[in-house]
């Protein structure tokens, strides 16, 4: 049976505020929900992606890169604009996946793979990468949709039944499907695992100037931004020149 995928993606201007503000948080959110749309295009198991979203930008891109778009406008939250979208879009014999817009690091194999898993089951759903919450709901067999994202979701859909699949099932790319990102560790580890292409354009950027002293390595980016780092990082940087693309996070800058 064909999985139809929804995608709820909040409004850019409202998302990631945990993130720090050297990239623009609304530049992540979409680079996140780019790459995760991008991986669901991909999969010859995904009959149709559907982005349940009401913010211009977010429905302009998914419309242009080949997914359909609900417009959520009028449902509170992730779990209420997921089931909608399902009851409008989705055709009833459909297996549904309900995926979370910030998964940099999903990939077409790690997808099909988990996929794979959750035929297994009526519902299932994926524990995130704290192994609190949820990255991944799943319904087979046209069940509605009713899925628990939020606070302590993994729990909440533990208590509606669901089979929880990183706990019952073995799998070789569990981080990448696991790996959703909120705070700038979370970024991080994204970046260390491996993220898409408009991730990691978002988070690197082009050295213009780098000097050191005694204590510290500066480094001037193309938009003016000033990063210092430990003099202990100075071997680090030794191939870094001017006009090379650095990725940067936080207080720290690593090679693509």
């Amino acid at each position: 049976m064909p999985w139809s995928a929804v995608v709820p993606v909040k409004s850019l201007a409202a998302a990631k505020t945990r993130l720090a503000a050297r990239v623009a948080r609304e530049d992540l959110a979409l680079a996140f929900a780019q790459d995760t749309i991008s991986a669901l295009l991909s999969s010859p198991h995904i009959s149709r992606v559907i982005t349940a979203t009401s913010d211009p930008l977010v429905s302009a891109w998914s419309l242009a890169a080949g997914a359909e778009v609900f417009d959520d406008g009028t449902h509170e939250g992730i779990n209420a604009a997921a089931a909608a979208a399902a009851a409008a879009c989705v055709p009833e014999p459909d297996d549904v996946v309900i995926v979370l817009a910030d998964l940099p690091c999903l990939t077409r194999t790690s997808l099909e793979q988990v996929l794979d898993l959750a035929t297994k089951h009526r519902v299932s759903f994926v524990a995130d990468a704290a192994g609190t919450g949820t990255t991944m709901w799943f319904g087979t067999s046209g069940v509605a949709v009713a899925s628990h994202f939020g606070s302590h979701s993994r729990q909440a859909h533990l208590q509606a039944g669901a089979v929880d699949l990183v706990a019952s099932e073995a799998m070789e790319q569990w981080a990448l499907v696991r790996r959703d990102v909120d705070t700038e560790d979370d970024l991080a580890h994204a970046v260390a695992l491996g993220v898409g292409a408009a991730t990691r354009r978002a988070v690197s950027t082009v050295v213009t100037t780098i000097s050191c002293d005694d204590l510290q390595v500066v480094v001037i980016d193309e938009a003016g931004h000033t990063t210092s780092l430990p003099r202990v990082q100075l071997d680090a940087m030794t191939q870094a020149r001017p006009g090379q693309r650095l990725l940067m996070l936080a207080d720290r800058l690593t090679f693509p």
